[in-house]
């Protein structure tokens, strides 16, 4: 039973690099094994590229997980040609095991010249083992293809999307024509139709407030500006200064209203500051 990297294009780049091996994949050894006792204790690991890392010794061999049956070492490690052959001490239950190419310092990282990624394989020991369990085969029947509708993409309100529903509905399911809104597949139609047009008021919105030209709200242009470190300021109320000419002493209470006249223009009836 062969185990492979399921990321074709991790492997392709790895295959295009200049210096970096992987793991191709890893073979167990069951029924063509030599003996009975030999059976399920040889690891053949292939690699991507010719020839395999060499120099691996078991210090760079690690076999990781198992449920019943764990603690499972590599007692020795061989060249067949291209192929790294690793023997261990057991064999292992039905559970996945991983195989780790690492350094030799006990740290547990992968080997420099192997891809972090393809350092490591998951396998079982029982690939070729029977299995008690018999799994239901589904024979899953593709339906009859339905001619496509013509979507209306202007939809954006309650009305288009009622009627683009009912028009799909009734595509699909000529025999229902009931259109009564007390019906309960209108009362549907109408639910969804309402969220819809919910949801499409919300995507106008957020679009309105994602332009500067667009935005409504002042919290929107001020975060446009930042993005160019423009700071725009909270603003205040208008002021300015008047001066009053008085021919005796009076006091003006505050609160007093101001009217503004200039020549050639009517006097305004309300005043347009107050003191």
């Amino acid at each position: 039973m062969n185990y492979v990297c399921c990321d074709e294009l991790r492997r392709e780049a790895v295959k295009e690099h200049s210096s970096l091996n992987g793991i191709d994949y890893l073979e167990v050894v069951d029924r063509d094994a030599p003996t009975e006792e030999e059976r399920q204790r040889s690891l053949r690991v292939h690699f991507l590229k010719q020839p395999a890392p060499s120099g691996l010794k078991l210090v760079n061999v690690k076999i990781d997980g198992g449920e019943r049956i764990t603690d499972i070492l590599a007692d020795s490690v061989n060249y067949d040609g291209n192929v790294v052959v690793v023997h261990v001490n057991k064999r292992g239950d039905f559970s996945t095991y991983t195989l780790r190419l690492v350094k030799g310092d006990g740290s547990g990282e992968p080997l420099e010249e192997l891809d972090p990624l393809l350092s490591t394989i998951d396998f079982s020991f029982k690939a070729e083992c029977e299995s008690d369990f018999d799994c239901l085969t589904k024979t899953v029947c593709p339906s009859e293809p339905q001619p496509q509708p013509e979507i209306n993409y202007l939809a954006k309100d309650f009305a288009s999307f009622r009627q683009l529903m009912l028009d799909r509905i009734t595509l699909l399911m000529p025999q229902w024509k009931e259109r009564n809104a007390a019906d309960p597949g209108m009362v549907l139609v109408e639910l969804l139709a309402y969220v819809a047009d919910h949801m499409s008021y919300t995507q106008d919105a957020v679009a309105t407030e994602t332009y500067l030209g667009t935005a409504r709200r002042r919290i929107s242009v001020r975060r446009h500006a930042r993005l160019v470190d423009y700071f725009v300021h909270e603003g205040c109320n208008s002021r300015v200064w008047v001066q009053v000419e008085v021919e005796a002493s009076i006091a003006l209470p505050k609160g007093t209203p101001l009217l503004s006249r200039m020549e050639g223009f009517p006097t305004p009836s309300a005043p347009f500051l107050f003191l």
